[in-house]
């Protein structure tokens, strides 16, 4: 795996409460913030946000990559469906579907154990029984491919200018 720092899109989707997502939110921020001190961190800046459902799944990269047309909502469609098979005859209330979309310039490994570590925020014990409290799938993009390249220089290209802390 790579030693140098590239850019990278952790995405946590979450069907949750609006408080729900907001604390998951908040725990990404600290973990990263926490992972991010020292002068030995092997990730040198991050960046999150929270999409909403209704968002594009891919926000457009200026004229070279154009918003995906899918929705975060589709993409993570079937969360919705997971709660309710878990939470028979219960109405979802104010629960709703979001990503978590972190940012991060590290090297390779380190995007992947931080990928682990933003999964464990969602499901600390991953061999628990029984369901996790809120519905979630974890993905990257990495800066293999063109696009995925410009999509990521696009929203997160200042990370490479600074040192960490959320932007």
């Amino acid at each position: 795996m790579s030693e140098n720092p590239d850019l990278y899109e952790l995405r946590l989707g979450v069907y949750g409460t609006p408080d729900e997502v907001a604390r998951l939110a908040e725990s990404a921020r600290g973990m990263l913030g926490q992972r991010a001190r020292g002068p030995a961190s092997a990730l040198s800046a991050w960046a999150l946000r929270v999409d909403s459902g209704d968002q594009p799944i891919e926000p457009a990269a200026g004229d070279e990559v154009p918003a995906s047309e899918m929705t975060v909502a589709e993409m993570y469609d079937d969360l919705p469906q997971q709660w309710r098979d878990e939470h028979p005859g219960e109405e979802p209330g104010a629960h709703t579907t979001a990503v978590i979309r972190a940012g991060v310039l590290a090297p390779e490994d380190t995007a992947y154990d931080l990928l682990d570590a933003l999964q464990r925020l969602a499901c600390p014990d991953p061999e628990h029984s029984g369901p996790c409290p809120i519905p979630w799938q974890a993905g990257l993009t990495p800066p293999g491919e063109e696009d995925s390249r410009a999509y990521l220089g696009y929203h997160y290209g200042h990370l490479r200018g600074g040192g960490p802390g959320a932007a």
